[in-house]
């Protein structure tokens, strides 16, 4: 019936690309280039009977109508008012006609969860960055932006909502970021906070990110922030008007034009406010580098920077800065010195949105991480589980892997991290990962976790990581483990240097353990 439908309607409106066709004229697909025709379709019983005759004509049609755009349109303009379908890519067509995309879906599903350990990994990495930079008067501010489809999950279909996991990287970092002390402001959380109360869509019903209206609702609440953490009062923002329509401008309707139909999509009313920007001189401006993904291009493009801060630094995806790529062609970080760029800032703001939470970073925190504990890692395969889950295409293979092997996909990133490491590169240093595990393996060593946990008022697997930090960070480079026992063995024997080791263990609030895998390491080095 469908395709049926589809071949009516293209032989009423292809007539003129028929007479287009005989009269030798050129055609042209949606991009203007010329198509190379097909075989004209066989017309008999035996053709109908078997679908095949539909097929040939519909395939004639699509590349040898003289409107041959307008017939794609066409198409596309069938599957989406009668058949709830979407030709755009990653598009998915929600309840109420809004446009969703399935890159999104798939965070607000768990489907590119990268696991605990990941998440842990990376926030202790921004913890400790933040902390470096806070000594040299450096603020950090992590922004977890909203996405669509957690915006409208109760539009989200139900075929798709069946397949929902209990953990997402967002709900994971969020609630880690809050526990561990990281320096963040929940944008996802406040929209879903004032959703009801907004008059006007803080989402387009036919974009991918947040409407225009939104991203000013957004950046109100970021300056607010940005000041509290400065402590200083920036220039205002106004609303010097508005332009309130049903008609989507720029990139309230990005997703509306990927999906390539004849018509255009009903939108609700939408509000675009024309800024003004107050400029005292008296209000001081400060430094801000944004590393973020395209929600910023939204605020980046109002050119609010230029009255509230001293540079308009953007680094797109950590790899694309701005507005250097603008005053003197393609500008990326490698071609900067982008440690010194860094600490000439007053704040650092990381923003990303669900759809990049597997990354997070893009490799910023990962960089600095390396410059300021150049002897610390996490993990073995550090290098390797960052590639993969910045490389898209990579991380959605695993994942689809994962799937079909039916394991979680952080088992099979590691297993995939582990089969490329690098064996010829030998590190000298422990990961803090090897500390975490022995750690964990040792009942004395909980026992004593467990008190310093409630001592220090914080959660044990946050004392067993500050802990492994730690011993990371004492440790000196491995040696032959044979060796160390023996030191190890040689204090515990000697009463006066073992009571010394006890007292520093106490006065450095380690384990006794601890303390002795320390002090042995650097008598064996030294």
């Amino acid at each position: 019936m469908k395709k049926t439908l589809y071949i009516i309607l293209i032989l009423l409106i292809s007539l003129p690309g028929f007479i287009a066709r005989f009269s030798n004229k050129p055609d042209f697909d949606l991009s203007g280039e010329n198509q190379i025709g097909v075989l004209k379709p066989q017309i008999n019983l035996k053709s109908f009977i078997n679908n095949e005759m539909q097929d040939s004509i519909e395939s004639y049609l699509s590349n040898n109508s003289g409107f041959r755009g307008f017939v794609i349109r066409t198409f596309n303009q069938i599957d989406y008012s009668f058949f709830n379908t979407a030709h755009g890519d990653k598009a998915i067509i929600a309840k109420n006609k809004i446009l969703l995309d399935e890159w999104y879906i798939n965070a607000w599903l768990g489907r590119t969860y990268i696991g605990d350990d990941a998440i842990n990994s990376k926030l202790y990495k921004i913890k400790m960055v933040q902390d470096t930079l806070t000594k040299k008067g450096i603020k950090f501010l992590f922004i977890l932006e909203p996405d669509k489809a957690t915006f409208y999950e109760d539009k989200i279909p139900h075929r798709i909502k069946i397949l929902k996991q209990e953990k997402t990287n967002y709900k994971q970092i969020a609630i880690r970021s809050k526990e561990i002390n990281i320096n963040y402001l929940d944008l996802q959380k406040y929209f879903l906070e004032i959703k009801d109360t907004c008059k006007f869509p803080l989402y387009p019903k036919s974009g991918i990110h947040w409407s225009t209206y939104g991203s000013y609702i957004a950046l109100n609440k970021m300056t607010e922030r940005i000041e509290q953490e400065l402590n200083t009062d920036l220039n205002d923002i106004y609303w010097k008007s508005s332009i309130v329509s049903h008609h989507s401008e720029g990139i309230d309707y990005d997703l509306g034009r990927n999906i390539n139909i004849l018509f255009p999509i009903h939108q609700p009313l939408m509000r675009y406010p024309q800024l003004e920007f107050e400029n005292n001189s008296n209000k001081k401006k400060p430094n801000m580098i944004v590393v973020g993904d395209s929600y910023y291009f939204n605020q980046y493009n109002t050119k609010f920077t230029y009255s509230l801060f001293n540079n308009n630094d953007f680094w797109y995806y950590n790899k694309t800065v701005y507005p250097d790529t603008y005053l003197k062609g393609k500008t990326t970080v490698q071609d900067i010195n982008w440690i010194q760029r860094v600490e000439q800032q007053d704040i650092i703001l990381l923003m990303v949105t669900s759809r990049f939470m597997h990354t997070i970073d893009w490799l910023f925190i990962d960089k600095l991480f390396t410059h300021y504990y150049p002897n610390l890692k996490w993990s073995n395969i550090d290098s390797e589980i960052s590639k993969i889950q910045n490389d898209d295409p990579w991380f959605y293979k695993i994942m689809d892997k994962a799937e079909k092997s039916n394991i979680p996909l952080s088992i099979q990133k590691d297993l995939d991290a582990e089969y490329v490491r690098d064996k010829k590169a030998t590190n000298q240093y422990r990961t803090i990962k090897s500390y975490i595990d022995e750690i964990k393996a040792s009942p004395k060593w909980l026992k004593i976790i467990k008190n310093k946990a409630k001592q220090n008022r914080i959660l044990e697997k946050d004392q067993i990581i500050k802990d492994a930090i730690y011993m990371a960070k004492h440790q000196t480079p491995q040696t032959n483990h044979k060796e160390l026992e023996q030191i190890i063995s040689d204090i515990k024997s000697d009463s006066k240097w073992y009571n010394k080791i006890c007292k520093k263990a106490t006065q450095n609030n380690i384990s006794i353990e601890q303390q002795l895998k320390i002090d042995a390491e650097w008598v064996l080095n030294n």
